[in-house]
């Protein structure tokens, strides 16, 4: 959540747009965080199943030039994503909107500080993290042709 307030809009990544957060038990750190967000009815992975035989290159080519849009707005401001798996890829379908969500595992990273290598999705997860790499900056994760 830290993430998404602190980053700047941008069209192709989602907008934190409220928030609210309140105790659920007697416990004081327990708490229930209710997040609401931009809406797209759709997403990567339910695009790709209803095109069973291929994907039209003017679909592949939107939603590239969003999705590379989106990641740059990442990479300008030092996040890197570090679970972008096609679910987490918001798609309207009927505008051809494309927003990059799900920023539970992003992170604001420094050249010279060490991250773990066991963040996001296994599948998805980015060639220099699975062979354990440590130091990495906001290239890292960009398995592009594994996502279509």
């Amino acid at each position: 959540m830290e993430i998404l307030r602190a980053l700047p809009p941008h069209e192709n990544i989602v907008q934190l747009r409220y928030y609210a957060a309140e105790q659920e038990s007697e416990d004081k750190n327990d708490r229930l965080l209710t997040l609401f967000m931009d809406y797209l009815p759709s997403n990567l992975h339910h695009v790709i199943q209803e095109h069973a035989t291929g994907m039209p290159l003017f679909l592949i080519q939107i939603y590239s030039r969003q999705l590379l849009g989106g990641l740059q707005h990442l990479a300008k401001h030092n996040i890197v994503h570090r679970d972008l798996l096609p679910r987490n890829i918001l798609i309207d379908p009927d505008t051809k909107s494309l927003k990059l969500a799900d920023f539970g595992c992003a992170k604001a990273i420094t050249s010279d500080s060490p991250n773990h290598p066991n963040v996001g999705t296994f599948q998805y997860r980015a060639l220099e993290l699975l062979f354990g790499a440590t130091i990495y900056n906001c290239k890292a994760g960009i398995s592009f042709n594994m996502l279509f």
